[in-house]
């Protein structure tokens, strides 16, 4: 399970999925735009609960939209974990500078994405984000002002490692 943000300065999340893209053999099965409410937050990061970081977690995941994926390929939780990087972003910046953390991480918690540290972890965080009982709403608006769409990208786009690049262009126009 990943989870990006939807955009920040000048990077998109489409930009972290062209990256994933390129460098692994993982494919995108679901996504799910979402926004967080600080007890869903809480819920989700709940084996943190204690931990000085909490706190900072929970608020910075609650602060906007992100967009959960499935991502599905062998050996994908390693595989993402591995393209990630070390948790702290600075950390990341010299010791592995092109994995996603040491590109696109700030601070903590602001550290561009999350990866599931486990297979069970990964059941887990797929189900809270797209299970049968999961009660999280999309952020779409559906005001009479435009400000929402349907965009449909073809499963051939998805195989073809150009998820990536689609929704890069989505988030720019």
């Amino acid at each position: 399970m990943a989870k990006l943000p939807y955009s920040w300065n000048k990077v998109s999340s489409g930009d972290i999925i062209s990256l994933m893209e390129s460098s692994t053999g993982l494919r995108i099965s679901d996504a799910r735009m979402v926004k967080l409410s600080k007890d869903q937050a809480s819920n989700f990061y709940a084996e943190h609960k204690g931990k000085e970081f909490f706190d900072g977690l929970v608020d910075h995941m609650s602060s906007g939209p992100i967009l959960a994926l499935a991502l599905v390929g062998e050996n994908a939780v390693r595989a993402w974990r591995d393209l990630l990087g070390p948790t702290n972003p600075l950390e990341a910046k010299t010791s592995a500078p092109n994995s996603i953390r040491g590109q696109f991480g700030s601070i903590n918690p602001k550290n561009a994405a999350h990866g599931s540290d486990s297979g069970e972890s990964s059941q887990r965080e797929l189900n809270f984000f797209f299970g049968p009982n999961s009660r999280l709403s999309t952020t779409a608006s559906m005001g009479n002002d435009n400000n929402a769409t349907c965009a449909v990208v073809k499963p051939h786009i998805v195989l073809s490692g150009g998820f990536g690049q689609v929704l890069t262009q989505i988030q720019e126009k």
